[in-house]
């Protein structure tokens, strides 16, 4: 059953499975998720090792509140903060307002592509609410590791802001790389139309836009992360197109004695044929805290 937990003045969704005597277990969503991307089937596993899992669904996505405040996303690729109307650490604010809400002390933290992104800045945030951290198929937020393939580039930017290829529009030298990568693409066009019918379908297009501004606008965490001190599992495919898998090595060489597991053939999204592997990694990491 869906509930709710206010947070200021928005209201997180979030669901709970088994003992909640248990050890409890976070699970988060990646860009435009919902919590039903972890999976009824999936969270059985989890419990039946004695797991009480929490799923929620972030701001602007899923039965969470809308965010009514305008974007830009083009400038909030290029760093301007105030583009954003909120960050990743307000996104890790919610996840402890829930589990304040739910009086939970500490939990194991698992997160996928923006999901992870908000499990990290978490677990840097709130340490002593933390028993152990899984992060899969993201990135530090460092500038140079775990960035997309040039095609996606292309994807995001052309689909959120078509005019941003026009060059009397943009007035840095920062803008005009991005633009020249993007002209190199042979296939722009196709890039472009299959994009626009993706963003005329999306039911909540606006909210993607903004929790993607809050990626660009988070900055670098790999200082922070070496910080921590807690059993951490990174995983990543080696075919991921959209996070570089120089993202998830970076995380792991960021954060001090954690495991890295690199998935063969998989990409940006967790397939059935992946799940075994990754459920039996961050069980094993979860229970390393016991």
């Amino acid at each position: 059953m869906v509930e709710f937990c206010a947070v200021d003045d928005i209201q997180i969704a979030y669901e709970t499975f088994g003992n909640p005597r248990a050890e409890a277990m976070v699970l988060l969503s990646g860009l435009g998720g919902e919590m039903q991307d972890w999976s009824e089937e999936a969270i059985s596993q989890i419990t039946s090792e004695e797991f009480f899992v929490i799923r929620m669904d972030p701001r602007d996505s899923g039965a969470s509140s809308k965010i009514e405040l305008p974007v830009d996303v083009v400038l909030a690729f290029l760093g301007n903060k105030e583009a954003a109307p909120y960050t990743i650490s307000d996104m890790a604010k919610d996840v402890k307002a829930v589990l304040d809400h739910l009086n939970i002390s500490a939990a194991h933290i698992v997160g996928a592509s923006m999901g992870a992104m908000v499990a990290q800045q978490f677990c840097i945030e709130f340490p002593g609410s933390v028993r152990t951290l899984c992060s899969i198929m993201s990135t530090t937020g460092a500038a140079n590791v775990g960035q997309p393939s040039t095609e996606v580039v292309a994807t995001i930017l052309n689909g959120v802001a078509p005019d941003l290829r026009r060059k009397e529009s943009l007035d840095s030298d920062e803008s005009r790389s991005v633009v020249e990568i993007i002209s190199e693409l042979d296939n722009l066009n196709q890039v472009k139309e299959s994009i626009a019918n993706a963003v005329s379908s999306a039911p909540n297009i606006e909210g993607i836009l903004r929790q993607l501004a809050a990626v660009f606008v988070s900055g670098d965490r790999t200082e922070a992360l070496r910080t921590l001190q807690i059993p951490t599992v990174v995983i990543h495919g080696d075919a991921d197109p959209v996070v570089d898998l120089s993202g998830g090595v970076a995380t792991h060489e960021a954060i001090n004695g954690s495991k890295l597991v690199i998935v063969p053939g998989m990409g940006h999204e967790v397939r059935p044929e992946h799940w075994p592997q990754i459920r039996d990694e961050l069980l094993e990491n979860a229970k390393a805290s016991r």
